[in-house]
């Protein structure tokens, strides 16, 4: 779960995210409680910090305090089990921020064994397990201050439909390998795979578009990785319409992973499945014309699924 840019100074100036992970051994930091269909009042999801987050809650704000000239912290979120720190470096610093993200870890760890929370051989954080994002630009700031916002929604939802979020590893579709997330059942629909071709016009490009819409409004699943600009106005005119979509993903799927911005709710809804080969890395990389073809073939070939062959999916 480590992202170390070895590329990047983290003495410099700038935004950085830290997610820290708790360690299986140590207790839970805190409690996630309310309806996740409730976006404000009493009853909205809400965190109740447990003994070894309000340690680690303290020790975020005194370091803070203390370095106020050169951190400040923009939001963060202590969750059951990890925490997400976002934060800004106004200059340069002699130490590189990582070592200041360690230090509050250990203090932590510190304190909670002086108060009797946990014995000495145990500690509260997985050390090594420490992951962070380098911010580039505003708008990708405000998707991380939106994230760290709803992450206790996001837990909450997680925990009421267990089932659509479950990783579906190494399942046989027609003949394809594949890791999966969301609902394996729309495999079962008549499916439609979803290619715009780059030597079409910008007529024809419009003519697919209305035809595929069409087609998903008489309860047609779309099937591909959205990749072409209209193919992504495709997915999201079905969506926004009650529609359902399968999405070939360029990256795999860790243990924690959850879909992202609204795909959560879609998944949650039961009308998203997520769909990559077998055994690919979890992170995205850069897309390439001979990647996008692999992807367009495996699209096709999933959505030459006839509804009668999927009853027997195997998992």
């Amino acid at each position: 779960m480590t992202r170390r840019a070895n590329f990047h100074d983290y003495t410099l100036a700038g935004i950085y995210m830290f997610t820290i992970f708790r360690h299986q051994t140590a207790p839970s930091l805190s409690q996630i409680s309310g309806d996740p269909q409730r976006a404000v009042g009493v009853d909205a999801p809400r965190v109740v910090l447990l003994p070894t987050g309000r340690i680690l809650d303290d020790e975020i704000q005194k370091t803070m305090e203390l370095r106020s000239e050169q951190l400040c912290v923009i939001r963060y979120v202590i969750m059951p089990d990890h925490a997400h720190i976002l934060l800004r470096v106004k200059e340069k610093i002699a130490q590189p921020v990582t070592k200041i993200v360690a230090a509050i870890e250990s203090a932590t760890t510190r304190r909670c064994r002086e108060a009797g929370l946990i014995n000495h051989e145990v500690t509260i954080f997985k050390g090594q397990g420490m992951n962070d994002r380098i911010v580039f630009d505003e708008r990708q700031l405000d998707t991380l201050v939106r994230y760290i916002q709803d992450n206790p929604r996001r837990l909450l939802i997680k925990r009421m439909y267990p089932d659509l979020f479950r990783r579906h590893l190494s399942v046989s579709v027609n003949g394809e390998t594949v890791d999966c997330v969301g609902n394996l059942f729309l495999l079962r629909k008549q499916l439609m795979a979803v290619h715009v071709r780059r030597k079409w016009g910008v007529a024809q490009a419009q003519e697919y578009k209305r035809q595929c819409i069409l087609a998903a409004r008489q309860g047609v699943v779309p099937v591909s990785p959205f990749i072409h600009p209209i193919e992504n106005e495709i997915r999201k005119e079905v969506l926004e319409g009650g529609g359902s979509v399968i999405q070939i993903v360029d990256h795999g799927f860790s243990e924690r992973f959850k879909p992202t911005g609204k795909g959560l709710d879609t998944c949650a809804e039961g009308r998203l499945l997520l769909i990559s080969e077998a055994g690919a890395s979890e992170r995205s990389e850069e897309m390439s014309y001979k990647k996008a073809s692999r992807l367009n073939r495996l699209a096709e070939h999933i959505a030459a699924l006839t509804p009668a062959s999927a009853v027997a999916l195997r998992k």
